[in-house]
C-alpha cells in the first residue's frame, strides 16, 4: 500500500468513527452534548490556523 493510500484509509476511518459517534448523540447526556461542543469550537477555533 503506498503512504497515499495508508493516509487515505486512515482518514476515511477517522470520518466512520466520527460518524458513528454523531449518530449516538441523540441518546447522549448533556453533559456528553456539552463535551462535544466545547470539542468542536477548540478545533474549530485552534485546529486549522496556519
Amino acid at each position: 500500500m503506498t503512504p497515499t493510500m495508508e493516509v487515505k484509509q486512515e482518514f476515511q476511518n477517522l470520518l466512520e468513527k466520527l460518524w458513528m459517534k454523531l449518530q449516538g448523540l441523540g441518546q447522549a447526556s448533556p453533559l456528553e452534548l456539552g463535551a462535544f461542543v466545547i470539542l468542536v469550537l477548540f478545533v474549530g477555533e485552534f485546529g486549522w490556523k496556519t
